[in-house]
């Protein structure tokens, strides 16, 4: 196993800042670039980024935590040259995530297409700034919060819109959210939990072996007097501008809360069906009856090596298309592939995602600021977003997507199926609980990269 370099990985890829309640995301549009320039120097000092070997007890003593990723349109603008440098980046982040054929295959379609989203349809968003910090213990004789300090940084970018994500163990349905994160080899120190498997960090941070036992791609740039000495130097004699970083996909998905209340009707049942726990976390698969005990996450990750193949293989506890269940099918898939549920494991393990989402509240708005990195746009989220989330075929199921996030076209009727031994139940009329507000994706680079596109 490779050692990483966490000095040169921003914190955000290592932690996500669970050590702060509350998470600022500006949305950025760069009007002066040499002036972006001046501040991107100005964000590499302190306290300003962090790079992720900062441990916690560090961390909660600091005032805050910062990150930063920028989209292709931003990388552009700050002089990364396009047929040479912005090329080498894998496609889709080139052509974004408002991409026509992208948004069919994401399920961006009718009354959630781009163009009624709220942000990210055009290409004004240059970067994407992240601000962690906790109110209780922010000390300035001058300023009321980090983000207000940071936009008196002399040419702070344009703030095309600012909001705010609050950390919580429950998302706005009521269910418990934030287990099941994949295990990163290199980014724990300690030993995964039991039944887990450790995933390559390759499948998350450029420049690392990944699943296939091979480097994922990484963009490069010219190896010029600006990138000599500050990135390292790449076989074929480019600069490695990638390494150390990670590809960033952002989406405001709001959740229609009072419609899903309505439709489970109380039915606690049917509403932990569709998404696969309790609402405390528990699973179908062990909890098969209503279980409403308080949970700890620490309790809930020991309890998370169950499997479905060897547990629930027909879904008679937890549904084949339950949300939790498309979303990571464990070893569900070993009978559909044809191979052992360990190489169905390791399958999955191929797709995985390292979420660092947040939940907001803007009044008429709630929701999830749902937030995951990979080092492959198209085989992690795109392939999970499409293949299973949105597959109307997953797990031999007939024309059901997703129960939360599905969508039905031309007013169809959409529905779920919820396997029994003797009679199974058809729940009919689902509506769409989800709906994107906006989204983008971005490229979280190393620090040194950062160093490198504050001086081109």
């Amino acid at each position: 196993m490779e050692t990483l370099e966490l000095r040169d990985i921003q914190g955000l890829i290592r932690h996500g800042y669970p050590y702060f309640p509350v998470a600022e995301y500006l949305l950025l549009h760069f009007d002066d670039v040499d002036g972006t320039k001046r501040w991107l120097t100005e964000l590499r000092s302190e306290p300003w980024l962090d790079s992720a070997d900062l441990r916690g007890s560090q961390l909660s003593k600091e005032d805050c935590g910062v990150a930063i990723a920028f989209t292709a349109a931003g990388l552009r603008k700050l002089g990364v040259e396009e047929k040479r440098d912005v090329q080498s980046f894998v496609i889709e982040f080139q052509e974004g995530i408002t991409a026509e054929h992208r948004a069919r295959l994401l399920g961006d379609v009718e009354e959630q297409r781009p163009s009624t989203w709220c942000w990210g349809y055009n290409d004004d968003v240059h970067a994407l700034l992240i601000v962690f910090w906790n109110p209780q213990t922010y000390r300035s004789a001058n300023f009321t919060s980090p983000v207000d300090e940071i936009r008196k940084i002399p040419v702070c970018p344009s703030i095309l819109r600012r909001m705010t994500g609050a950390l919580s163990s429950f998302e706005p349905f009521g269910f418990a959210d934030g287990m099941s994160q994949p295990f990163v080899e290199g980014l724990e120190r300690k030993a995964p939990p039991r039944g887990v498997r450790a995933v390559k960090a390759g499948e998350f941070v450029l420049g690392y072996p990944n699943e296939f036992g091979s480097y994922p791609a990484s963009p490069s740039v010219r190896m010029d007097d600006r990138a000599r000495g500050v990135l390292p130097e790449r076989a074929d004699g480019c600069a490695d501008f990638g390494r150390n970083g990670s590809f960033l996909v952002m989406r405001q998905l709001e959740q229609r809360v009072e419609a899903f209340k309505a439709f489970v009707a109380g039915d606690e049942h049917l509403a932990a069906r569709m998404v696969g726990r309790w609402k405390n976390g528990s699973d179908l698969v062990r909890h098969g009856d209503v279980d409403v005990r308080p949970r700890g996450m620490r309790e809930l990750e020991a309890e998370n090596d169950f499997g479905y193949h060897r547990e629930d293989r027909h879904g008679f506890r937890c549904p084949v298309g339950a949300h939790i269940r498309r979303a990571n099918p464990r070893d569900a898939l070993a009978d559909e592939a044809g191979i052992s549920p360990e190489e169905a494991r390791a399958l999955v393990d191929r797709h995985r995602i390292l979420r660092r989402g947040r939940v907001y509240d803007e009044g008429k708005s709630q929701g999830l600021l749902f937030l995951c990195l990979n080092a492959n746009i198209e085989r992690q989220f795109e392939f999970v977003q499409g293949t299973w989330l949105m597959n109307p075929e997953f797990g031999g199921l007939r024309g059901e997507t997703d129960p939360l996030l599905g969508y039905c076209a031309d007013g169809d009727t959409r529905l779920m199926t919820c396997q029994h031994p003797r009679m199974a139940r058809r729940v009919d009329g689902l509506q769409r609980f989800v709906t994107v507000r906006g989204g983008a994706y971005f490229f979280v680079p190393g620090l040194k990269a950062i160093d490198y596109l504050a001086r081109i």
